[in-house]
């Protein structure tokens, strides 16, 4: 399952791997593709921009180190739980 766009891997979990410091078009952003996931970190405090990527709605956050840890957390806390 890739929850985040054109990203390099890195392992979390042992389930799931993204690595959203390396964006392969602009390190300044991270592209996420999954809506909850959009809307969990937005509840976390992260602002989004909504964008349309051939059909596809992708949620685009500033790439900040405290995303990415927000963001690892998230996946770990969801895999913790289910």
């Amino acid at each position: 399952m890739n929850y985040v766009k054109n990203c390099k891997i890195m392992k979390i979990n042992n389930y799931e791997e993204i690595d959203i410091m390396n964006n392969k078009y602009n390190n300044k952003y991270t592209q996420i593709n999954k809506k909850y996931l959009a809307e969990a970190l937005s509840f976390l405090g992260f602002r989004y921009y909504k964008f349309n990527d051939d059909g596809q709605t992708v949620y685009s956050f500033e790439n900040t180190e405290k995303f990415s840890k927000a963001l690892v957390k998230l996946l770990q806390l969801r895999d913790e739980l289910r």
